[in-house]
């Protein structure tokens, strides 16, 4: 296609054409071919951070690299080319127009193409959990023997209330029980989904000790480049709550007050997919962290791991004395539903049924977390 202007100006005869009139990239240089019987000038808008090979040209055939900013933002982005004739007359309706259309953002690391999410604070999160796997590691279902594992997941859930009586009959204790069968998810597509679980050390490509826990703070760690582990003052902007933490910010975007926290649907109302990694401590998988049928109204939740770390990159001071260094995190928390001693019954669900999310203390020695990336601030 081509973008062309025949017009008589005070007896000029401006014949120019801008070849091809639309074109669709990724940023960078793009090249355009330009036709004019007459002198020319070329223009581009929005001019910001666009570099042109030639502004003006004589009357022939010409080429002129046109060469545009990558764009950060998850729409595409339009630019107008317009060539029109530079003799002193004026041009504004004699003109050869042709648009550049620069592809939304894309995240592609380690082969693999990441949704993303802009939510309305203007921070860029990866809308799923990060998979990607360095080169030289392996994903294992044994903490102890790797650095990064699968994602926790369960079968058979089962879930039922369990009741004693007094000798009257009347009830003395009752409580949900549930039983389930653990089995990590190995396959590709729970992998994308749920994303992988990694030790502390290699989410920072180094060893957490007493001596550097406070040094990671917005540090790029395993994230790509322009990316890092959030700070947990960016995790405080979205759920409110953080353990440690004196001030709530009830003003955070997922605060819910009834949950003191983030809910976990709203965030995926947004664009998250939370992906109930699941957690490991001290080596192991937790063998009873499953959400029930008890404890969500969310059907898409039942079977997944009640409690997921994410990581953040700000450590935890040590207690007065002590040396129990820690990283902070946000996990979530559901739970079964309590016996009402003043109705004698249970409540339909348990007291977060949407899932609540947190700011918490992490144990670094033989902990694994889930992560997710931020984009760094431009």
């Amino acid at each position: 296609m081509v973008g062309k202007v025949e017009a008589q100006i005070e007896g000029i005869l401006f014949i120019a054409s801008v070849t091809p009139s639309e074109l669709t990239c990724e940023g960078g240089a793009a090249e355009v071919a330009i036709s004019s019987n007459q002198p020319w000038a070329i223009a581009v808008e929005p001019a910001d951070g666009v570099e042109v090979s030639a502004a003006s040209g004589t009357a022939g055939e010409s080429k002129v690299t046109v060469t545009l900013p990558e764009n950060p933002e998850l729409a595409p982005v339009e630019y107008k080319i317009t060539v029109s004739t530079n003799t002193g007359v004026p041009t504004a309706d004699k003109k050869a127009e042709a648009t550049i259309k620069v592809k939304e953002y894309e995240l592609v690391y380690g082969g693999d193409k990441y949704d993303i999410v802009k939510l309305s604070n203007g921070s860029v999160w990866m809308a799923t959990p990060l998979h990607y796997v360095p080169d030289g590691a392996a994903i294992s279902d044994d903490p102890k023997a790797a650095k990064i594992c699968y994602p926790q997941g369960f079968s058979e859930v089962k879930a039922w209330t369990d009741t004693t009586f007094n000798e009257d009959g009347t009830i003395k204790t009752a409580s949900w029980k549930h039983s389930e069968v653990f089995a990590p998810l190995k396959d590709n597509e729970s992998i994308s989904k749920c994303g992988l679980l990694y030790s502390w050390d290699i989410v920072f490509g180094e060893a957490i000790t007493k001596d550097n826990y406070n040094t990671f703070e917005g540090k790029q760690g395993i994230c790509p480049k322009g990316w890092h582990v959030p700070s947990i003052a960016e995790w405080k902007a979205l759920v409110g709550n953080i353990t440690g933490d004196k001030e709530v910010d009830k003003t955070a975007l997922f605060y819910n007050e009834e949950y003191d926290g983030g809910v976990i649907a709203d965030i995926e109302a947004a664009g998250f997919s939370f992906g109930f990694t699941g957690m490991i401590s001290a080596s192991k998988y937790n063998a009873t962290n499953v959400i029930s049928p008890a404890m969500t109204t969310v059907e898409s939740y039942v079977s997944r791991p009640s409690m997921t770390y994410v990581a953040s990159s700000t450590g935890k001071e040590p207690a007065a004395g002590k040396d129990a260094t820690q990283m902070l995190a946000v996990a979530s928390t559901f739970s079964a539903p309590t016996w009402d001693k003043t109705t004698n019954s249970f409540p339909e669900t348990g007291k977060y049924p949407e899932g609540r999310l947190t700011g918490m203390y992490a144990n670094f020695a033989g902990g694994f977390v889930q992560v997710r990336c931020v984009r760094d601030s431009k």
